[in-house]
């Protein structure tokens, strides 16, 4: 393959003639040339097997029965010198000292406990067997009688943790209907720096908690997603209880066509409950309402957050102070407080929902027991509850 105008760009005459050469009809082109890789190594056995005749035929004149190998420099055909000197390989294989036998079996000492403790402390195989060893040394242990090296304690700490994994599964049956949540995450690969797309699936009921799984998948596509989900509760044996599931309000989720809610339900043959996330879907309300951002961030927050340090936080003004607020929340005034007073004091998975708690306290006059403090801004994105 060539450009339209490489006849016209070439400027060596032999390159525009091998070009026209290759557009004719036919072959032109033939093997030209000596592998030099493969004579120089033909030469390289020939002037062995010359070395070795001249050496045969010396050993076998008569003379003294002591030849100084390291003396003799041996010809080959052609009569030229070699740079090469040779020494005839003995029958008698040279002797090797063998390790001492012992009796003693070496030991185990990866267990259940230590193989956790590695992992929970993202310890590598190659750093445990280092640690291991400076560890049985320094309480006067040989480490030569224990099973100790890098594939070993791998190969032991993926047993066990196949075997926690089959533990886990036996002792789960739920009998109660289970919600499935799954979110997608792009995570950095266990081996190299490379991101990946990782799915945790998650399920939850009446008194169960349980992670299922972080699939690692090819792409995030609906089609992806819906399988992953399938063949997880699949393998754990509970599709049968499954009957809600919670998701984001991506177009890979609820996409009515191939989105992963719609894929699932069919797959597993049966409708479910769709309960979609609730800090996406107060997403959506203010998205109609004002129009939606291709930003996942919001520039009034942002620039709010930015000028943070600039405001005087003792300088506020409470809700009640307003004549046209108070007109509107007389009525529900106690209400709200008790409700705000009553949660306040339940511990919450999420510190956004206690600091809206906060808020709303103290808007509507009243102070917490550590006195008033304002936060800075932390994130701002369309999830959260201050969108």
């Amino acid at each position: 393959m060539a450009a339209q105008d490489a006849l016209q760009v070439m400027k060596i005459e032999e390159d525009k003639q091998f070009l026209l050469a290759q557009r004719e009809e036919g072959c032109h082109g033939r093997m030209g040339g000596v592998d030099k890789t493969l004579a120089d190594k033909e030469k390289r056995a020939e002037k062995r097997k010359s070395s070795q005749a001249n050496y045969n035929i010396i050993l076998e004149q008569p003379g003294p029965s002591h030849v100084d190998r390291n003396q003799i420099k041996f010809s080959s055909t052609s009569g030229e010198e070699t740079d090469e000197e040779y020494t005839p390989v003995s029958d008698s294989k040279p002797s090797n000292p063998k390790k001492p036998r012992t009796t003693e079996k070496a030991k185990n000492i990866m267990t259940s406990g230590l193989a956790a403790s590695l992992d929970r402390t993202s310890v590598s195989n190659r750093n445990a067997v280092y640690n291991l060893s400076k560890v049985l040394a320094s309480v006067s242990q040989n480490p030569s009688h224990v099973v100790l090296n890098r594939s070993s304690v791998g190969r032991k700490r993926t047993d066990y943790r196949l075997k926690v994994v089959q533990e886990i599964k036996e002792h789960f049956y739920p009998n109660e209907p289970l919600t499935v949540h799954w979110d997608g995450k792009l995570l950095e690969d266990l081996v190299g720096k490379k991101h990946v797309d990782r799915l945790p699936i998650f399920v939850s009921g009446h008194g169960i908690s349980k992670l299922l799984g972080v699939p690692k998948l090819v792409s995030g596509t609906g089609e992806m997603v819906a399988t992953a989900v399938f063949n997880t509760i699949t393998d754990w044996g509970i599709s049968d209880q499954v009957s809600v599931m919670s998701f984001d309000t991506t177009a890979s989720n609820i996409g009515h066509c191939a989105g992963a809610c719609l894929l699932l339900e069919k797959k597993l043959g049966k409708s479910l409950l769709h309960l979609a996330c609730r800090h996406h879907i107060m997403e959506l309300v203010p998205g109609n309402a004002f129009g939606k951002s291709s930003s996942p961030n919001v520039i009034l927050f942002k620039r709010f957050q930015k000028k943070w340090a600039f405001i005087d936080q003792s300088c506020y003004q409470l809700g009640p102070a307003d004549e046209h607020l108070k007109k509107h929340i007389l009525l529900v005034l106690a209400d709200i407080l008790s409700f705000a007073n009553a949660e306040f004091r339940v511990k919450h998975p999420r510190d956004d929902y206690r600091e809206l708690l906060e808020l709303t306290i103290i808007l509507l006059g009243e102070s917490l027991p550590g006195g008033v403090v304002f936060k800075r801004p932390g994130a701002f994105h369309h999830a959260r509850w201050m969108s």
